[in-house]
């Protein structure tokens, strides 16, 4: 990804991102999610979204799917506070805190349960800590590589 399209992210979002998520986006080689060595499986690209917009119809940029799910917007905050989806995978949405920048960690809300097992209603707050499924986006990408290598 260019710093042009990171400047996007932020301006359309009316975000800024942490230091640590855009130098990832400035440096990961995004195409270890197409081909891996030794035969290993693919990873489908959507489970890291590596560009700024909708490149195809059936394809989310950041920005997309951030407005698509009311985590940001530049009338206010709605839904999902703090937070950026980074990716998604068959309806489920990864995130990372773009609140506070020493926290790195990934966030995996599953469509089919964490509203219910994971969001309380009467004080309207998502417990993140429960949702937790690494504690850097280094730690989600390996996990992801040994679990597509192995299926």
């Amino acid at each position: 990804m260019r710093a042009t399209e990171i400047q996007l992210i932020e301006t359309e979002l009316g975000i800024t991102l942490p230091d640590y998520y855009k130098h990832f986006l400035l440096n990961y080689p995004f195409e270890k999610f197409i081909d891996l060595p030794n035969g290993g499986s693919n990873i489908p690209d959507e489970y890291l979204l590596s560009f700024a917009k909708r490149k195809r119809d059936n394809e989310y940029g950041i920005i997309d799917i951030n407005l698509l799910i009311k985590g940001y917007s530049k009338e206010g905050n709605q839904g999902i506070k703090n937070k950026l989806c980074i990716g998604i995978y068959d309806a489920d949405y990864y995130f990372i805190d773009i609140e506070n920048a020493n926290n790195q960690s990934v966030y995996w809300i599953q469509h089919e349960h964490s509203y219910y097992e994971y969001y309380d209603t009467d004080t309207n707050v998502w417990n993140w800590e429960k949702m937790k499924v690494a504690n850097s986006i280094d730690e989600f990408i390996e996990n992801l590589i040994e679990k597509h290598n192995r299926e």
